[in-house]
């Protein structure tokens, strides 16, 4: 491990950790769709219910797959006050067994859906999935619902027939009466829950934030006992949404960018697929559409998060009332500016006091000239996207977003690109979006990708250190050099 520094007009001081190894020490090279190079294993971080063990009563929730099988798993565990687990799980048995079915309180969520599946009408009208009509309006995820154009993007062959329903969209709603095992022709899935590789759980329940922006806290107070949800994304087309305390799926929502290639999750044999991939990120945040009487400053509870190597596009989801509701989709952006977002989106206030999204502009981004950009996107309506371009060619990766005079809006943000550049972005003007993106570091040659968000302290002396790793394993050919 090497360190190095890098002085910035003494206002960044960047401390780069060098983390990669010779196996990796390569260019940038990105292919979802190329030969799997998907782990035999995860070691994923739990998701906790409580930011403190103390007093013990704490539930934490990991995920889990098998490989070759391609379903998955979210399982909770009680942690007791010194950080151990307290109960534990029979990971990868087929029929999926948890606490619940023998009488406990842990669950596992194969054996949720599982037990669910016991009413052949679950499928149907025990799930509660919901989609994008295209223009940021939630509908419900069935054929009915979708334009010509969304029904000839994820079933052409239906579509055509001018059918009533389409086998494909049915087999991702959960219908198992088309498959193999029912004398059909679409895959067989040992479990509705599709494997989860790169989309950690995320746990949210009541507003956790120490905001003393106008109305905050009453909206904390309002939710103070929210029940807890557990939100991930699954390579079976979906975005889930479990109860923290039962296991059960409360809804589900199925990004548009994904409808074109939901056909692969039905094919026999089954070549792994990427779909609902990226890391999600839960907060609070104002929006403009969330003003009400009840709630005169938009304080809202905003889900979000990218595609991984799934696909092109980020999503936002309301998630102030934890239930199923009508008006749960903020937006789902895709093509464009947006390219593959593995990262976890950052939420911020500007100087104009509105709050956005920020991320990347992720891999194999559709700008014709290939430049890193920092992408901002509203959450007010209508959604707008503005692109920071660094004039330099790349995919920036996950920013890191600073306030440095404690007036709760963003300052700054930090954020490297595939060529091995590490980029401050300076928000202090009164214009929402700052300008003139500035390189603190330029990596030798475009072998060292940035591929993960930096960490940003403090310096003693003034200024910001600025930690980040280089490295990527994002396809076959980086894996096996």
């Amino acid at each position: 491990m090497k360190l190095q520094n890098h002085i910035n007009s003494a206002i960044v001081t960047a401390a780069i950790l060098m983390l990669f190894s010779t196996s990796l020490i390569a260019a940038f090279v990105f292919d979802p769709d190329g030969p799997p190079v998907t782990p035999a294993v995860i070691v994923a971080p739990y998701a906790v219910s409580t930011n403190s063990l103390l007093g013990g009563g704490t539930n934490a929730y990991r995920p889990w797959f098998e490989n070759g099988a391609w379903q998955g798993d979210i399982i909770e565990y009680d942690i007791d006050e010194f950080g151990n687990k307290t109960t534990d799980a029979n990971v990868g048995s087929n029929p999926a067994v948890d606490g619940i079915a023998s009488g406990g309180n842990n669950w596992m969520a194969r054996a949720r859906f599982d037990a669910n599946e016991l009413d052949p009408d679950y499928w149907l009208t025990g799930r509660n999935i919901f989609t994008s009509d295209g223009a940021d309006n939630q509908i419900e995820f069935f054929w009915d619902n979708l334009d010509a154009t969304q029904k000839q993007a994820l079933d052409l062959a239906s579509f055509n027939a001018d059918s009533a329903e389409s086998e494909i969209l049915n087999f991702v709603r959960g219908d198992r009466s088309s498959d193999i095992s029912s004398a059909g022709t679409l895959r067989y899935r040992f479990n509705l829950l599709g494997d989860i590789i790169n989309s950690w759980p995320v746990y949210l329940s009541r507003p956790k934030e120490g905001y003393t922006i106008p109305g905050f806290l009453d909206f904390k107070q309002k939710h103070l006992s929210r029940q807890g949800r557990i939100a991930v994304g699954a390579n079976d087309g979906l975005l889930h949404v479990f109860n923290a305390e039962t296991g059960n799926e409360v809804y589900a929502y199925a990004p548009t960018a994904l409808f074109s290639k939901l056909n692969r999750l039905t094919a026999t044999p089954y070549r792994h697929s990427y779909f609902v991939d990226g890391q999600l990120t839960v907060g609070s945040a104002q929006v403009t559409d969330s003003v009400n009487p009840d709630n005169p400053y938009g304080w809202s509870t905003i889900l979000t998060g990218g595609l991984g190597a799934g696909g092109k596009g980020i999503f936002a989801i309301d998630m102030t009332d934890p239930d199923y509701s009508a008006n749960k989709l903020v937006f789902e952006k895709t093509g464009g500016e947006f390219g593959y977002i593995y990262g976890r989106p950052r939420l911020g206030r500007l100087a104009d006091e509105k709050w956005y999204v920020f991320t990347g502009n992720g891999y194999d981004n559709t700008d014709t000239l290939r430049t890193a950009k920092l992408l901002v996107t509203s959450l007010d309506a209508p959604h707008t996207v503005q692109a920071i371009p660094t004039g330099d060619e790349g995919s920036l990766s996950a920013p890191t977003l600073v306030d440095s005079n404690k007036d709760l809006k963003v300052d700054l943000a930090f954020a490297g690109d595939t060529y091995g550049n590490m980029w401050r972005f300076d928000f202090n003007q009164a214009f929402a979006v700052g300008t003139n993106p500035r390189k603190i570091y330029a990596a030798p040659d475009d072998s060292q990708p940035i591929t993960a968000a930096p960490v940003v302290g403090f310096h003693p002396r003034g200024g910001h250190m600025v930690y980040f790793g280089t490295g990527s394993v994002s396809s076959y050919a980086e894996a096996i050099d």
